[in-house]
């Protein structure tokens, strides 16, 4: 009953349904009251998706659903119809990899064109070339986070990482001590010290502070230095997901 078979991200929404972006459009799981079975509903270009390749999915503050797209743009969902936001409506990229909502409520796409942010009315856009120490075009960006402070976090495809405190963008690639400049979707996290942890594809794992950064590799005992994905559970254990294998 699923949609497609390659599940890029998976949300729980305010009541409980799980939602499934995947390659074949976007399924909503609505589990039984006793949860032993539970109903797929699917959504797709038949029932307005502007594309069936859905790269993440995001509630905001007010219920809405968003779906980003691989080459579709962005979909808003109010539970009856999608609205479509693509490049002719000023977005960066009509190739979304990412989504993440603010503090104050903006909502930031990363694209292969660079970040779009979106205060509910209009797209403020930031070129890739912002994003990289040389002014490299050949790039994207892999994920975004707000950090505690409210500085807002980029990762790249091959430039390493980007913080944007509202004015200034500063840059740090393997020049400043990263393991490696590529980065991957979903591997990124602040932990409750406030640390930030993120998986590169091909260097490990580095934790930054404001100071320092630390590397794992696999000369540290990680099974492998392409990771995928990074959790940090309950108890405050940090769990990554690698290539060929889990570390925690």
């Amino acid at each position: 009953g699923l949609a497609g078979n390659g599940v890029f991200k998976i949300l729980e929404d305010k009541s409980g349904n799980i939602w499934f972006a995947t390659n074949g459009g976007v399924s909503k799981y609505k589990p039984s009251k006793d949860d032993s079975t539970g109903t797929f509903i699917n959504y797709t270009t038949n029932e307005g998706l502007s594309t069936n390749d859905v790269s993440s999915v995001l509630e905001d503050r007010n219920g809405h659903l968003w779906f980003t797209t691989f080459t579709g743009g962005v979909n808003k969902f109010d539970g009856k119809n999608f609205i479509h936001f693509t490049s002719k409506e000023g977005l960066a990229s009509d190739s979304v990899n990412c989504i993440v909502e603010d503090k104050v409520g903006h909502l930031w796409f990363g694209t292969k064109g660079g970040v779009s942010k979106f205060d509910g009315n209009n797209f403020i856009n930031f070129p890739i070339q912002l994003f990289t120490s040389n002014g490299r075009s050949d790039n994207e960006i892999r994920w975004i986070l707000e950090d505690k402070y409210g500085h807002i976090w980029f990762g790249t495809s091959s430039s390493g990482l980007s913080r944007y405190d509202g004015k200034n963008f500063i840059h740090i690639t393997e020049d400043e001590g990263l393991s490696y400049n590529g980065t991957y979707r979903n591997s990124i996290i602040e932990d409750r010290s406030g640390h930030l942890w993120f998986g590169t594809s091909g260097g490990g794992l580095n934790r930054i502070n404001t100071k320092s950064f630390l590397r794992f590799t696999k000369a540290e005992g990680l099974p492998d230095n392409f990771i995928w994905n990074v959790l940090e559970d309950r108890k405050g254990n940090l769990w990554f997901g690698t290539n060929t294998g889990i570390n925690v």
